[in-house]
């Protein structure tokens, strides 16, 4: 197979050819191709989408048109976090790439490559950039602390056959602007607080994790917005190998409750009535991880 690139005139018209010469090297990420193929493929959109995102042009271009990647902002626009990942032939990896490409006076101001871990990511510790926990994020929440904005990140991360993975992720910025992920955020009780919460579940069952308003548990007047997400309990053995991971509850939710600079964990969250959900961009469907 040979690769087709040539980006000369992709600043003549970014909302067209752009997305063409993309999105057709992309096809081959989720081909059965081998794996050197896929990663000569990804290192050309890797070179292609950080030179647009040097450009002007690249600030109001819509990103969530490129059907592979998610693309998450915050509400004053002051970076953009661009991810997206393929399988590689064992069906237990996957290979990731993100970009964070801030702004400054509404124009590109520094870019940042993620960089994938060769270790094992952990709940328990603040990674750089170059030694990026990998997921693709599809929803940013954002947080006032003493110290600045918190964002708080929904991701997706690939997990063994017949199994499914999400997590519950924290970008924030050190003091020379570099990106970090993890700081301890997620406080289980007194003694527990996690860098970052991951769920491991059955693909063959739909998890729920959600930035939502809900009434406080134990508190029934009071609302507040919270993240929330199924229960994981242990599957029965005699299901068969389609349940051989945890399943999600669907008659038991819990979830953070953002107080105190971090996230607070509350158990039993009453989801029959929801009272307000937060609005979601529409992203277009990759195949790959769901929507939600």
């Amino acid at each position: 197979m040979v690769l087709v690139c040539g980006c000369a005139s992709i600043k003549a018209n970014p909302d067209s050819l752009f997305i063409k010469k993309i999105d057709s090297i992309a096809l081959q990420l989720y081909s059965v191709q081998p794996d050197s193929i896929k990663l000569a493929a990804n290192a050309i959109i890797l070179e292609h989408i950080t030179a647009f995102l040097k450009t002007p042009q690249s600030i109001a271009f819509p990103f969530d048109s490129l059907k592979f990647v998610k693309v998450v902002t915050p509400s004053n626009s002051s970076f953009k976090l661009i991810t997206w990942v393929f399988p590689l032939s064992d069906k237990n990896q996957y290979h990731y790439s993100g970009l964070i490409q801030h702004l400054k006076d509404n124009m590109p101001d520094r870019l940042t490559e993620l960089r994938q871990s060769d270790d094992e990511p952990t709940p328990f510790l603040t990674y750089r950039y170059d030694q990026w926990p990998p997921a693709v994020y599809y929803q940013l929440i954002e947080s006032k602390t003493k110290s600045g904005t918190l964002f708080t990140l929904f991701g997706w991360v690939g997990g063994t056959q017949g199994e499914a993975a999400r997590v519950i992720e924290t970008l924030s910025f050190n003091e020379n602007h570099e990106a970090l992920f993890g700081v301890p955020a997620f406080k289980l009780n007194k003694e527990t607080i996690l860098n970052r919460v991951y769920f491991n579940y059955s693909n063959e069952v739909p998890f729920h994790l959600a930035y939502e308003q809900h009434y406080v548990p134990g508190k029934k007047r009071k609302k507040a917005w919270m993240i929330v997400h199924n229960r994981l309990v242990n599957s029965d053995s005699n299901m068969g190998n389609a349940f051989r991971f945890s399943l999600p509850s669907y008659s038991e939710f819990d979830g953070f409750i953002f107080s105190d600079n971090c996230w607070q964990q509350v158990k039993d969250i009453d989801v029959r009535i929801k009272i307000k959900s937060a609005k979601k961009k529409k992203q277009p469907k990759t195949g790959l991880f769901p929507n939600d």
